[in-house]
């Protein structure tokens, strides 16, 4: 699907497990504590996030990621307007669906940018939770 992101691939390259190392933190249960604002960042966080600050459309879809499995999992997408994720692509390199996930995969691209400390940026420091 053009125009989109997995929330579990933007996760897990927002965590590290994308290799990114810009963004300092700890993953904690649900949630990424940022070392240097103290916040936590979650899943529910960057829904909102996406839904609200970028005007993503929040797509649900159950798939079979494995033909040896009969277990469906839960997959949720976010598509975005063009130019919206075009800037958004950029400013995170994190492309599209296919490249996110051959890096969450070891391979090569995809890698989250320097700028992803940007998201921190989206967070309310004067509350306890991060907001918009």
């Amino acid at each position: 699907m053009n125009n989109s992101i997995e929330l579990e691939t933007f996760w897990n390259l927002l965590t590290g497990i994308g290799h990114q190392t810009e963004l300092k933190g700890i993953l904690e249960k649900e949630s990424f504590i940022v070392y240097d604002y103290g916040k936590n960042i979650s899943r529910n966080w960057l829904s909102k996030l996406f839904i609200e600050k970028f005007k993503g459309s929040k797509i649900i879809t159950w798939e079979y990621p494995d033909e040896k499995l009969d277990k469906r999992v839960k997959i949720t997408k976010y598509v975005f307007q063009e130019e919206t994720f075009d800037k958004l692509s950029v400013k995170y390199n994190f492309g599209d669906v296919e490249t996110s996930l051959e890096a969450v995969q070891g391979g090569e691209g995809g890698e989250l940018s320097s700028d992803v400390s940007n998201l921190a940026d989206h967070v309310d420091h004067s509350t306890e939770k991060g907001t918009l």
